[in-house]
């Protein structure tokens, strides 16, 4: 057994070309087959549309957030759970003007691919 401890200190900028906005990481869980991270999305961010390679569960932890595919969207708050099949094109973050976290966990990646710039 592994325990993390989440350190705020140690949320770090993401400016990779998956995400629009400002975003911050925080990963949590790197163990095996599962990975487990913290994202923090401010002032409307979000990440472009894209898809994983392995199934995704989001948890909003804070704030205000929208999620969607190329034909739906969803607002969430803290408590909302979302599951992502892989390779199905989604995206997700903050709603416009407000901020949103999330936990992000993955099972093991077969590659992250954008769909849309």
């Amino acid at each position: 057994m592994k325990v993390s401890k989440t350190d705020p200190s140690k949320r770090a900028p993401d400016e990779g070309a998956l995400f629009l906005g400002e975003v911050k990481r925080l990963p949590l869980v790197q163990e095996g087959a599962h990975r487990m991270v913290e994202v923090t999305f401010k002032n409307g961010a979000k990440t472009k549309m894209h898809t994983h390679g392995s199934d995704q569960l989001l948890i909003i932890s804070s704030g205000n957030g929208i999620v969607g595919t190329p034909s739906d969207k969803w607002d969430v708050v803290p408590g909302d759970a979302v599951y992502i099949p892989a390779q199905e094109p989604h995206f997700h973050g903050a709603a416009p003007g407000k901020d949103m976290a999330h936990y992000s966990i993955l099972g093991p990646e077969g590659g992250l691919k954008i769909v849309e710039s």
